[in-house]
């Protein structure tokens, strides 16, 4: 697998929690906060008969340069695959944006995440 986004799985994530922002109108040149962080694991194991995969990230909110919330969010899925790879690697690549769905779903449910952000 290769992440269509920067070919960086990292670059992957952030482009989706600035998609999902920018959704909600969460997003403005002026604004005074700043979100960033690291992609801490990407497993993904297309196995046999159910395929995983496990997400981490640390997230980092700063107002101005101080930080206000510092945080690290997993999530964890599994799907249907299959022993023949020209199933199980499209299936692998299927799930991982949904993946990556829960995983920030894990961010916004957060609600000192929320607090740091208004």
């Amino acid at each position: 697998m290769h992440s269509p986004v920067g070919n960086s799985f990292g670059a992957y994530v952030s482009n989706a929690l600035t998609e999902e922002l920018a959704v909600s109108d969460a997003v403005s040149p002026e604004a005074k906060v700043e979100v960033s962080g690291a992609l801490l694991k990407n497993d993904i194991d297309a196995a046999v008969s159910q395929g995983t995969g496990t997400v981490s990230a640390r997230f980092v909110v700063k107002r101005d340069t101080r930080v206000v919330y510092d945080s690290i969010k997993t999530a964890s899925d599994t799907w249907d695959s299959s022993f023949m790879a020209n199933i199980a690697i499209p299936a692998a690549t299927a799930a991982y944006p949904h993946l990556i769905q829960k995983l920030l779903a894990t961010l916004y449910a957060d609600p000192l995440f929320i607090a740091s952000v208004r």
